[in-house]
C-alpha cells in the first residue's frame, strides 16, 4: 500500500517562510499575525500547521512575533471541514476580540492553510474597511481561481500551486505495482494511517504570488479550471458499476485512497485505461461539489 500526495509539510513551511518574508520579524516592531488551522479531524491539517510553525515558532518564542489574540495552538486555531464560513465567523471574532481594524490595531499577517479559509477571512476583513492598500498578507493553498483573483488584486499575498505531477506520479506508481516493480518512494515516515506509516510519494509544491500569478492564471485559461478544486475537504467517489477500480478523492485534489481488484493487475493496459479514466471522473465529481461550496461562500452575509 502506498501514499501519494503533495508535501503538506513542506506547504506549512513555504506558508511560514512567506510571513517572514514579508514581515522581517527582528527589525523595527513587533510583527503581530493571527493564525488559522484546518480540520482537526484532518491529518493534512496537523502537518500544515507543524511545517508552518517550524519557520514561525522560534521568532514567536523571541518575541519577534506575537499573536495578540492567545490562539496559537492547532486545537484553537482550527476550522472544522476548512469551512470558509466559520473561517469568516472567527475572524470576525477575532477582530472584535482585539480591536484590529484599518484604524485600530495592526494586524500585519495572517496563516491560512488553504485557499478556501483565505476566502472567508478576506471577506470579513473587506467587511471592516480592509482594502488591498491595508490588507494583512494573507496565505493560502490551492490556486483556486478565487484566489488567484485576489492576489491580483492584493487582497490575499500567496497560494500554493500543485502541478499535474500528483496525477502523473499515481498513474506511474500503478504501473510500477502492475508489472511488479518497486515504487520509488520519498518519504517513509510522515503519514500515519493508524494502521502502518505509508511509504509515500510527496510531490513539489510552487509558490504562487503577485510576481507569478499571472502565469499560473494564463495556465487555468488555456487548459481548465475544473482540474483543480475549491478547498473544501467534502470527499467524492467515481466507481466502475462492478468495482474493478475506485478511487476516493477530495475537492482539493487530494487522493484519499485507491482499490484494484486483483483482475485488473493482470492486464497493465486495461488497468492504464481504468486509472486515467476513473481519476478524472473523481476529479470532475470533485469540481461540481467545489462549485457548489463557491456559490455558497459567494452568498456570505
Amino acid at each position: 500500500t502506498y501514499y501519494a500526495s503533495v508535501d503538506s509539510e513542506m506547504i506549512g513551511e513555504l506558508q511560514g517562510q512567506y510571513i517572514i518574508d514579508q514581515l522581517q520579524p527582528g527589525s523595527g516592531s513587533v510583527k503581530q499575525i493571527e493564525i488559522f488551522t484546518g480540520s482537526p479531524d484532518d491529518n493534512n491539517a496537523r502537518i500544515f500547521y507543524e511545517g508552518a510553525m517550524k519557520k514561525l515558532g522560534g521568532f514567536i518564542d523571541l518575541g519577534y512575533i506575537t499573536v495578540k489574540s492567545g490562539e496559537v495552538t492547532q486545537k484553537d486555531t482550527a476550522i472544522q471541514n476548512w469551512n470558509p464560513d466559520l473561517a469568516n465567523k472567527r475572524m470576525n471574532a477575532l477582530l472584535d476580540k482585539v480591536g484590529y481594524g484599518p484604524n485600530g490595531e495592526r494586524l500585519d499577517a495572517i496563516l491560512a492553510p488553504d485557499d478556501g479559509i483565505a476566502d472567508g477571512i478576506v471577506f470579513a476583513l473587506k467587511k471592516r474597511g480592509y482594502t488591498a492598500d491595508n490588507m494583512p498578507k494573507i496565505t493560502g493553498c490551492d490556486s483556486t481561481p478565487a484566489a488567484l483573483e485576489q492576489i491580483q488584486k492584493g487582497e490575499q499575498g500567496m497560494t500554493i500551486y500543485k502541478s499535474n505531477e500528483l496525477c502523473n506520479t499515481v498513474v506511474q506508481m500503478v504501473k510500477d505495482i502492475s508489472q511488479g516493480k518497486p515504487v520509488d518512494v520519498n518519504d517513509n515516515f510522515t503519514y500515519d494511517n493508524g494502521f502502518k506509516i505509508m511509504d509515500s510519494v510527496l510531490c513539489k509544491p510552487e509558490l504562487v504570488d503577485n510576481s507569478n500569478v499571472d502565469i499560473v492564471k494564463n495556465y487555468y485559461n488555456s487548459e481548465t479550471r475544473g482540474m483543480w478544486g475549491y478547498a473544501i475537504k467534502a470527499y467524492t467517489t467515481f466507481k466502475d458499476m462492478d468495482d474493478p477500480l475506485k478511487v476516493t478523492i477530495t475537492a482539493n485534489r487530494k487522493i484519499k485512497s485507491i482499490t484494484i481488484a486483483d483482475e485488473l493487475l493482470e492486464d497493465k493496459e486495461q488497468l492504464e485505461d481504468y486509472m486515467i479514466l476513473v481519476i478524472n471522473k473523481a476529479i470532475e465529481k470533485a469540481t461540481s461539489v467545489n462549485e457548489t461550496e463557491l456559490d455558497a461562500v459567494a452568498k456570505m452575509d
